[in-house]
């Protein structure tokens, strides 16, 4: 089987000369280029005709439609790999950010316990000032 693209490449060869050559459709050789349309013989014969043995650098072993099909598979799987592996790392920043917000969470409860605290003591301070007033003005013994 020939990798008409890796010869096209490596010869300079445009499609549409390939096109012209064999006398067939640029949707065609880009087919066959992509694997998904085989070189015919005749194709090939033509290319032979031409180029001779420097075609046979650029055969590549018979593909069954099995091992083609792992292949795909293969890649597939590599890509799927690589989205997971995209996800795991998204996950994980997405895990720092949480923690870093539970942090600043935990730090703001801790601030607004304290400030509670205090105004409840400077409120308990003024009940008392004000008592204390009270007690001058009317010179009663304030109820604490």
């Amino acid at each position: 089987m020939l990798d008409l693209k890796r010869f096209r490449k490596a010869k300079n060869i445009q499609q549409k000369d390939i096109v012209k050559l064999l006398e067939i459709s640029q949707a065609y050789v880009s087919d066959m280029e992509r694997g998904l349309k085989p070189v015919s013989k005749e194709s090939y014969d033509k290319l032979y005709s031409i180029y001779g043995d420097k075609l046979k650098q650029f055969e590549k072993p018979n593909i069954t439609s099995e091992s083609k099909e792992f292949y795909v598979l293969r890649a597939s799987n590599q890509e799927l790999e690589q989205k997971v592996k995209h996800l795991e790392e998204r996950i994980k920043d997405k895990e720092e950010t949480l923690k870093a917000k539970d942090a600043l969470i935990d730090q703001l409860q801790r601030s607004l316990d304290e400030y509670k605290k205090h105004m409840y003591e400077t409120f308990v301070n003024f009940q008392q000032e004000v008592k204390k007033y009270i007690h001058c003005i009317h010179g009663s013994t304030p109820e604490l």
